[in-house]
């Protein structure tokens, strides 16, 4: 091992245990990063206005629904 890998190894093991595990993590967090750029595809096709605006809708109408759901389970074990 030269010397700079040395000198770097020995700074890493000077620092305080929770900078390194914050230096492990965000090396972790890039990794996966990684990873995840390489697995997905990035030929999807853009969204329009109209699907932005269905997503939208759908996504209301479930929190109604939930809502809902809860306003009866409340009344129901009264």
């Amino acid at each position: 091992m030269n010397t700079l890998a040395q000198q770097l190894l020995k700074n890493f093991d000077d620092l305080p245990e929770t900078e390194q595990q914050a230096i492990l993590l965000r090396r972790r967090f890039a990794n996966a990063i990684e990873i995840l750029k390489r697995a997905i595809d990035f030929d999807v096709p853009p969204l329009t206005d109209e699907d932005l605006v269905l997503n939208r809708t759908i996504f209301s109408i479930r929190r109604a629904i939930n809502r809902i759901r809860y306003h009866r389970k409340r009344v129901n074990s009264r």
